[in-house]
């Protein structure tokens, strides 16, 4: 199995994503409306989401696992005039922050990418560093079916054999599986955002 596949892509299409979220603009006037101002952008990629909320003067702190996206990101930042933190690592490991350090914590179609334990230590950690009261926004692909020519290498978790994100795991969670996630959390909402996705908004139980 390859361990770096969006390396690969980002130093093979660069950027790919450019356009922030459908629901970017709900989750800043929701942070903005609570006073937060630190936020964690885990599986920051290339920039997308970081590079905006530093526009809106967020302090923002990324977290990803491949380098030739953070270089992505580093170089859309100074375009921008801009700065910020970027943490190359593996969202699968402890993260480098304290507990109850961040604001909010965003992490779009990111988590899902891994064996079901791996993403559990990513869920866990993203409610370890985020504080009492946090705001977290949350997406990834709404359950369905595997494609004919993925491998399931445990239930739940495939590898895709064709297209874009071919031998990267993904775990395809049921909307009750993908809330239980977050038990340290009030869920507030849950929905399909339009994008074939399946979102969770939560705030961090006092």
């Amino acid at each position: 199995m390859k361990t770096n596949i969006w390396n690969e892509i980002f130093d093979r299409e660069g950027r790919v994503f450019e356009e922030c979220h459908p629901d970017f603009h709900k989750f800043t006037e929701k942070m903005q409306n609570s006073g937060g101002k630190r936020i964690l952008d885990l599986g920051c990629g290339s920039g997308r989401h970081l590079v905006a909320l530093r526009k809106l003067g967020f302090e923002v702190v990324g977290l990803d696992a491949a380098p030739r996206g953070l270089l992505l990101t580093q170089d859309w930042l100074s375009r921008e005039g801009l700065t910020a933190e970027v943490f190359l690592q593996s969202m699968f490991e402890a993260f480098p922050f304290p507990d109850n350090y961040f604001d909010g914590v965003l992490s779009i179609q990111v988590i899902h990418h891994g064996i079901l334990k791996d993403v559990q230590t990513a869920a866990m950690e993203l409610q370890r560093v985020l504080k009492p009261g946090g705001l977290l926004w949350v997406t990834v692909p709404r359950g369905q079916r595997a494609a004919q020519h993925d491998i399931e290498i445990e239930p739940g978790t495939f590898i895709p054999q064709q297209g874009f994100e071919k031998g990267l795991p993904h775990h395809i969670f049921t909307p009750q599986a993908f809330v239980a996630l977050f038990n340290k959390c009030e869920v507030l909402e849950q929905h399909e955002d339009g994008k074939n996705h399946q979102a969770v908004w939560a705030r961090k139980l006092i």
